[in-house]
């Protein structure tokens, strides 16, 4: 694993938080009997919003209101990525 913290969770830098991430998806993807394929979609997404109960600590919705556990937007707006090694087709329409 690369991740090397140097001091509390609450210093450490964005890149090292994105190099963790990276190196633990790269380790699911390779996990298992065969490696994930051609025809897998990978969707990596995060948990809706901010704990609002721990304060400054927990992160920041930023514009948006409220936070974790609201149906605010800032409870559940969230970011994602997708991403796959294949070509995708698209469903036919019903």
């Amino acid at each position: 694993m690369p991740y090397d913290s140097q001091g509390p969770l609450s210093l450490v830098k964005i890149p090292d938080v994105i190099e963790e991430i990276d190196w633990s998806v790269g380790e699911v993807l390779s996990a298992g009997p065969a490696p994930l394929d051609d025809n897998t979609l990978v969707i990596f997404t995060s948990d809706n919003g901010p704990w609002l109960s721990y304060g400054t600590h927990a992160g920041s919705a930023g514009p948006f209101r409220e936070g974790k556990g609201t149906a605010w937007e800032g409870g559940t707006r969230e970011r994602a990525s997708c991403g796959g090694r294949g070509t995708f087709r698209r469903a036919p329409s019903v």
